[in-house]
């Protein structure tokens, strides 16, 4: 068995645990054996699956190949692992030390102060530059899917299961709740990739 389940710390959105890593030295981390580290596992049901696409000769979920497309910026967490079960994809995600999801950084120190608000937003402009420069939508932009790195004050981005590849024109798929209805046409044309709900 690659990993060993140590114990469950919290769940929000997808299950928290301590794991140990057995066996081999993993290519993705580079980390000695028996490394204890901290990770999210994403539970896909194959039957909620829409869209799928081959890797390898294997069809995926399109949400682990755009993980595998955005692997090397550094402020998205890292798709560590991924397992196709009989009824469902296991997902094993990278989870930072000493993190909060942005709406619960907020919610527990109430108004960000200036400067703050001012770096969180430079650095997600950033990582959706990055992450459409890999060719890739997030498409569901929001607080509870970036991470705060306490110590850091870095930001992480999450959830990519609304993603989409990045096109060049107007995208007439919606995911998530509807909070754009008001705009015109012309607004839409202009603001076609990611819509932020900070």
């Amino acid at each position: 068995m690659l990993y060993t389940v140590m114990e469950t710390v919290g769940v929000k959105g997808m299950e928290m645990y301590n794991i140990r890593l057995n066996g081999a030295v993993r290519k993705w981390n580079r980390q000695p054996i028996n490394v204890w580290f901290q990770v999210a596992i994403k539970h896909i049901a194959k039957s909620k699956v829409t869209d799928w696409i081959q890797i390898n000769g294997k069809l995926v979920p399109l949400e682990v190949a755009l993980l595998l497309k955005v692997d090397h910026i550094a402020s998205v967490v890292s798709l560590l692992d991924y397992y196709d079960r009989s009824d469902s994809f296991v997902l094993v995600l990278e989870r930072p030390d000493n993190s909060v999801d942005l709406f619960d950084y907020i919610t527990e120190r109430g108004p960000l102060a200036e400067s703050t608000a001012r770096d969180f937003i430079r650095q997600v402009v950033n990582m959706t530059l990055d992450v459409h420069d890999c060719g890739v939508v997030h498409r569901d932009l929001k607080d509870e899917n970036l991470l705060v790195e306490l110590k850091a004050g870095r930001l992480r981005l999450i959830d990519f299961g609304s993603a989409a590849f990045y096109k060049d024109e107007v995208y007439t798929e919606f995911e998530g709740e509807n909070y754009v209805t008001f705009l015109t046409r012309r607004d839409e044309q202009r603001l076609n990739l990611d819509y932020l709900t900070l």
